[in-house]
């Protein structure tokens, strides 16, 4: 796949199906990228499948914000903002940076700008219930 940064006024989305990292090397790779708090995180989650999605996620937004700020997907750092959604500290030129990170059954998808607020999430069907469209109409 071709990188390159995101323009001003761009958003970068991006997708994945996360049984990607059902290849033992894909999912070295990607685990060597997370930072030992993500690694807590992974860790303790339970299904495999869920830990699975976490992975790909992190994983791909690491790699996306690397992309629009030129550096090492593993030297980004997050924290939890309130509400508990990452945010990013470091490295610092990423401060302007926004990025929306959700997973859910098998997707993770990112979407990154550098100069515009995003948001972007993944639900799954057993959450939205019976009439998703309705769900999708009042969110979006």
């Amino acid at each position: 796949m071709e990188t390159r940064a995101a323009a001003p006024h761009e958003v970068v989305v991006r997708m994945v199906r996360t049984r990607i990292l059902d290849d033992v090397e894909r999912w070295a790779r990607a685990r060597a990228l997370l930072s030992a708090e993500e690694l807590g995180t992974l860790g303790r989650l339970r299904p495999r499948a869920v830990r699975r999605d976490y992975l790909a996620g992190h994983a791909l937004a690491r790699t996306m914000i690397a992309d629009v700020i030129h550096a090492d997907p593993a030297r980004i750092r997050f924290r939890p903002a309130p509400g508990g959604r990452p945010e990013l500290i470091a490295p610092r030129r990423a401060s302007r940076v926004s990025f929306s990170l959700s997973h859910a059954d098998g997707i993770a998808l990112c979407a990154v700008s550098a100069h515009h607020a995003v948001g972007a999430d993944v639900e799954s069907l057993r959450c939205v219930g019976d009439d998703p469209l309705g769900v999708a109409a009042t969110i979006c």
